[in-house]
């Protein structure tokens, strides 16, 4: 039987993105959670700050060409980014905030290529605490509709979630579709 072969990455260089984008916070720490390739630049997002990189492939230090995209937002920061070419929009994903409900839900910040906000909406998915929200985002276009998949550390479902749902063990993914309106419907939830 002959053995396959699989492509290897390999790591050639490393470098602090402080290094090619000047950090908006005062004590100057750029907590990376998120990267995704578009065009001609790669968009990063951060824990810590809720903000969108905008880095040129060059990865020279210092060049102009890196950039920050779009305005600084209120917050704590972005848990990842994915984009759609479908709508041509840039989702970002809110870890979890307080819900008029009483429980923490995730949030998805929605903004256009030129970085122009254009909505934010509330994930029908109830967490019981702030930092056990969704980790990781993707956005796909099926059967003419988006469809945003998340996934999560943990459960940290609020009660009412996981009677629900079936949800256990240590990872969550589940998908989204958008009903009209400010929220992200949550389906096809299961634990890992």
């Amino acid at each position: 039987m002959t053995r396959r072969r699989h492509p290897v990455m390999i790591l050639v260089a490393e470098r602090k993105l402080a290094d090619f984008i000047r950090p908006p916070t005062p004590h100057g720490v750029l907590e990376a959670s998120g990267v995704i390739a578009k065009a001609a630049h790669y968009y990063v997002i951060f824990d810590n700050v809720r903000r969108i990189a905008r880095i040129h492939p060059s990865l020279e230090p210092g060049s102009k060409r890196h950039l920050w995209f779009g305005p600084k937002r209120q917050g704590d920061g972005y848990e990842d980014i994915a984009f759609s070419r479908y709508t041509c929009r840039f989702y970002l994903l809110i870890e979890a905030e307080k819900h008029p409900d009483g429980t923490y839900k995730a949030l998805i910040d929605e903004c256009d290529e030129s970085a122009q906000y254009k909505q934010r909406r509330w994930v029908d998915f109830a967490f019981e605490k702030r930092n056990t929200g969704f980790e990781g985002l993707t956005a796909v276009r099926w059967r003419g509709r988006i469809i945003c998949s998340r996934s999560a550390r943990g459960t940290g479902a609020a009660p009412a979630a996981r009677d629900a749902r079936p949800v256990q063990g240590a990872s969550t993914c589940c998908s989204a579709r958008v009903r009209s309106g400010s929220l992200w419907l949550a389906s096809s939830c299961r634990g890992g």
